[in-house]
């Protein structure tokens, strides 16, 4: 069964990124791409179209008052308990003085409490237009990528540097 599962995670290895982008976030999907050798202009593409693909439902649901869905409620509620953690933090206090240019700060951030979760909502409280949000996120997202490609490069060849001795 190890073997089988080893097997598949070795053969498919855009499943795997898709599978870690959803769960853990960008962060280690892209990690994963760049120290599995896959190629950048296949991956980072992808991962920032499911950067993109988060921000509408999430939009919709920080813009819905109430819902009698239970599923759409617990969202919700998760939403608002990070919403005032967010609105709290030392984070939330220096990019919101960056204004616009803050929401794309939070969405290239690879680091906890930001990202775009954290973004749309600075954007939502902000009330920046949507389409120069989207903007934002998509600047954000390519920018945050990059920066994980390069943080990936430097961990690669600090690893062939240290078994080639």
């Amino acid at each position: 069964m190890i073997s089988y599962l080893k097997e598949i995670l070795y053969n498919h290895p855009y499943w795997v990124f898709i599978i870690l982008h959803m769960t853990l976030g960008r962060g280690a999907s892209i990690l994963y791409g760049v120290l599995r050798g896959m190629n950048v202009l296949y991956f980072l593409p992808l991962g920032v179209f499911f950067d993109m693909f988060q921000v509408w439902p999430l939009y919709f649901l920080y813009e819905t008052t109430e819902s009698r869905m239970p599923l759409i409620r617990k969202l919700k509620e998760k939403m608002n308990r990070r919403e005032n953690k967010f609105l709290h933090s030392r984070i939330f206090k220096g990019v919101k003085s960056l204004g616009h240019l803050g929401v794309a700060v939070v969405a290239l951030l690879p680091v906890k409490g930001c990202g775009m979760w954290s973004s749309i909502l600075l954007a939502h409280i902000l009330k920046i237009r949507r389409s120069r949000a989207y903007l934002l996120f998509f600047i954000g997202s390519i920018i945050g990528c990059l920066i994980l490609v390069g943080i990936g490069d430097i961990i690669r060849s600090i690893w062939h540097q240290l078994v080639s001795q």
